[in-house]
């Protein structure tokens, strides 16, 4: 029997408007990136009711679903990668807050002073942990002299070219600055995690993202370990950490959920009207927005 689509899910970068379909103002996107009324173009694109979310939520959505928090009514889910974002679920529901905007836990602080966060702000723990903030690091230690792995990485690569990738290669060779460099984003990861804990309440905190996919339980057991003995002991003994299990797709997986727990509720599409089925219309000519 042939099905038809019944929606369409958007994952985009936050923070995001979810109940009016809007990416609000991602830091990490460019200046221009902001105010898109992303769900509204594509339902008069696609002729299909269109639900946005921020990447994270619709990520948990997916590891509900499918993956590492099947079955969990109350979980985290943190992701290490170019950047650091996350997502809560609380008594089965996504932890949206009065904007829309909850659960930017890459922007949780970590330290009262640091390096400054790609939103401005500072000692965040994207500041420390994302591949952005490495990669950051990598430059700065490649040119004053101070790692001799990454002094070699930056003549074979140049400058651009240095990448959070090169820091934990750096650590598997025994660099110093580079190990350095890693246990110091690790120590942030599990940082984070002691505050979430102690805040939320959660059963599960899931751990994804390129970053900590490669870090595997080099990540994981520290996190474990400053949940044992740094979190209020009644909470810690209820939580419990593991790596996410839907890789890239996680966003893929989640846009499935997204769709069918908000189909016909009208509080997820603004004042959008009712879409009726039509032929799509062509989309306008794409326009180039530089990503930093």
């Amino acid at each position: 029997m042939a099905r038809r689509l019944a929606g369409i899910g958007i994952s985009s970068p936050g923070p995001v408007d979810p109940r009016i379909g809007v990416v609000v103002e991602p830091p990490n996107l460019g200046p221009r990136f902001h105010d898109i009324p992303l769900a509204a173009e594509m339902e008069a694109g696609l002729a299909l009711p269109a639900y946005l979310d921020r990447d994270t939520n619709v990520a948990i959505l997916g590891e509900r679903e499918f993956g590492a928090a099947r079955g969990v009514d109350d979980v985290v889910y943190l992701t290490i990668s170019t950047g650091v974002g996350g997502a809560i679920v609380s008594g089965g529901r996504l932890l949206h807050g009065p904007d829309g905007m909850a659960g930017e836990l890459g922007h949780l602080p970590v330290a009262l002073d640091g390096p400054r966060c790609g939103c401005g702000g500072i000692g965040h723990l994207e500041a420390f942990a994302s591949g952005v903030a490495l990669a950051r690091d990598a430059r700065a230690a490649a040119a004053d002299g101070a790692s001799p792995w990454l002094s070699a990485r930056l003549a074979e690569v140049g400058i651009e070219g240095l990448s959070a990738r090169d820091v934990a290669a750096g650590d598997d060779a025994g660099d110093d600055v580079c190990r350095a460099l890693m246990m110091r984003a690790r120590r942030a990861v599990a940082v984070a995690c002691v505050g979430i804990a102690n805040a939320f309440n959660p059963h599960l905190i899931v751990i994804g993202g390129s970053i900590a996919d490669g870090q595997g339980a080099r990540l994981l057991d520290p996190v474990r370990a400053a949940l044992d003995s740094e979190v209020f002991a009644a909470l810690g003994r209820r939580v419990r950490v593991a790596p996410a299990a839907l890789g890239p797709d996680v966003s893929l997986a989640g846009a499935q959920p997204l769709v069918s727990s908000r189909l016909g509720d009208d509080a997820w599409r603004g004042a959008r009207p009712p879409v009726a089925p039509s032929t799509p219309r062509a989309a306008s000519k794409p326009q180039e927005v530089a990503i930093s």
